[in-house]
């Protein structure tokens, strides 16, 4: 799945609350979100802190396609947007995203 475009979840197994994102490049961002915290959701890593990475697991809800010829912003485009249907589907409540960024 390397550099593979993705819409992901990051599920927390004791409280059943989920990071949506989307990334181009899943390999680095998990390791921003999983090792290094660095550029990743605030409610997520002191989530991991507090119940150990361990308690986490990764899930691949999507890899996305794009139109042949799609220009960057077009790809980036289409990603946020399968990221913000798949946000839409669970409450709020039980998103570590802060915000459905997407609208």
């Amino acid at each position: 799945m390397k550099n593979k475009p993705i819409v992901y979840g990051i599920r927390c197994t004791v409280t059943n609350m989920v990071y949506i994102g989307s990334t181009f490049t899943p390999q680095e961002r998990f390791y921003a979100h999983l090792r290094s915290g660095f550029s990743s959701n605030l409610g997520l890593q002191l989530a991991i802190k507090q119940y150990g990475l361990q308690k986490f697991t990764v899930l691949i809800f999507n890899i996305v396609s794009f139109p042949p010829n799609a220009d960057y912003g077009l790809r980036a485009k289409i990603l946020r947007q399968q990221e913000q249907a798949l946000m839409d589907l669970f409450p709020n409540s039980q998103l570590y995203n802060s915000v459905k960024a997407f609208a």
